[in-house]
């Protein structure tokens, strides 16, 4: 049998581990298999965070910044793979110390500390938020039968946004695009073979 703190817990690690010695992996929730902490946490405001504390740097980070430096000392987390293994222990203080926060001025501390962490949004939050501005991530146009409506636009930015076509607006141009002649395209309408 292979020693399990040898074997990597990613998520192709996992399909690995339950080859090699038959290892489930048991569900994680927002949790990464191999990294603690690196998941969501309640705030004191009902609010979520999502703290990414990867690898020793950051967990020394994270424990300056939530002022939990007494943990830097506690030999079950004096490295990543001790602090998996007391995930369960480690992560009811992580808790308990972000649940003394509202989200707002956590992230603030926890960006000052250059820890990654960022709120878990509801919808209407996320597409208030300045990145989705700054972005233009919400586009306004047109629409031909509905008018004025707004879209999500693209991360990769395009010349222009227009509204989803109806059904059948644009075959005309699309058939004469593709060396159609007028009558032919009237000819396929007047058929039934195109919209």
């Amino acid at each position: 049998m292979v020693e399990r703190s040898r074997v990597g817990v990613g998520k192709g690690a996992r399909a690995e581990a339950y080859l090699l010695d038959g290892t489930v992996a048991r569900r994680m929730g927002s949790g990464h298999p191999s990294m603690v902490p690196y998941r969501n946490f309640e705030c004191h405001d009902g609010r979520f965070i999502f703290i990414a504390a990867s690898n020793d740097r950051l967990w020394a980070n994270l424990c300056e910044a939530l002022e939990l430096e007494r943990l830097l000392d506690d030999e079950r987390f004096e490295d990543n793979l001790k602090r998996g293994e007391n995930r369960v222990e480690l992560e009811e203080i992580i808790a308990a110390k972000v649940a003394e926060y509202d989200l707002d001025y956590l992230r603030e501390v926890l960006q000052n500390a250059g820890v990654p962490a960022a709120p878990v949004n509801t919808i209407d939050r996320l597409m208030s938020e300045p990145q989705v501005e700054h972005r233009q991530m919400i586009q306004n146009t047109t629409h031909s039968t509905l008018g004025e409506m707004q879209l999500l636009g693209q991360p990769m930015k395009a010349r222009r946004y227009a509204a989803p076509p109806t059904y059948g607006e644009h075959t005309d141009e699309i058939l004469r695009d593709h060396g159609y002649r007028d009558e032919e395209v009237a000819a396929l309408r007047e058929g039934k073979v195109v919209q």
